[in-house]
């Protein structure tokens, strides 16, 4: 699994996302998580079902953090 936190826009106008995604290789699909509160880029780590977001930028190029939030992920079967 591969996840996707926040990220930036330039153009037709600047705009900064709260957007989370997983992606599951193994379905070739992602899927929408909870938004993170703060909407930011430049950021993140995960943990297992744990995610934490850290640090990044809350306006475009720059605009720099310290914030930290975590997100708690259900665990899913594969059933």
């Amino acid at each position: 699994m591969s996840n996707v936190f926040g990220g930036e826009q330039w153009y037709p106008h600047k705009k900064i996302f709260p957007n989370a995604w997983v992606y599951d290789p193994a379905t070739d699909r992602w899927e929408a998580l909870p938004d993170i509160p703060t909407p930011r880029h430049g950021l993140a780590a995960a943990l297992g079902n744990t995610i934490h977001v850290f640090g990044g930028a809350t306006v475009n190029g720059a605009g720099a953090v310290n914030t930290h939030e975590v997100l708690e992920l259900e665990e899913k079967s594969n059933i």
